[in-house]
């Protein structure tokens, strides 16, 4: 008698593998800036609130990635992704403008990681009102773009 189970089970298996493996999202530069845009934003605004400073509606004026330079198409997962945010903010009392810098890791699985190196070694925010120091939310953080969007790659 041939025991014909585990032949079945790892066909199943093969087949599955392969028709999913050509469903992994596009991690493009354009959803990348989309989602670091949103993403950033609300991180300062996180940030604004656990100072008690006024939040702002409009923020972000511009997020500009790139994956691993000039040379590089600018898609697919790596830990050599940077982005530059530029910003502007009305409500603080010193019309706050700048920009800054975050590495990003993109995941195969169409999540990020993105760090702002600078703020790796002072990253606590005072509390005004209690004196304790808070976690700032703009040092890292995730997320993870809509794959069921129609930002497909964009390549320098």
């Amino acid at each position: 008698m041939i025991k014909r189970r585990p032949l079945v089970l790892v066909a199943t298996a093969a087949t599955l593998a392969a028709v999913l493996s050509g469903c992994t999202p596009d991690d493009t530069r354009q959803r990348v800036e989309a989602d670091m845009q949103v993403g950033w934003a609300n991180q300062y605004k996180n940030a604004q609130r656990l100072q008690h400073h006024p939040v702002s509606a409009g923020l972000t004026d511009s997020v500009s990635c790139d994956k691993g330079g000039p040379k590089v198409p600018d898609k697919g997962p790596g830990k050599d992704w940077i982005c530059i945010v530029k910003y502007s903010d009305p409500t603080n009392h010193h019309h706050r403008t700048g920009q800054t810098l975050y590495q990003l890791f993109v995941h195969g699985e169409a999540c990020y990681t993105a760090t702002d190196p600078k703020l790796i070694e002072n990253s606590s925010l005072p509390d005004p009102t209690s004196g304790a120091t808070n976690a700032n939310p703009l040092e890292q953080f995730d997320g993870c773009f809509n794959i069921y969007d129609n930002k497909k790659s964009i390549t320098k």
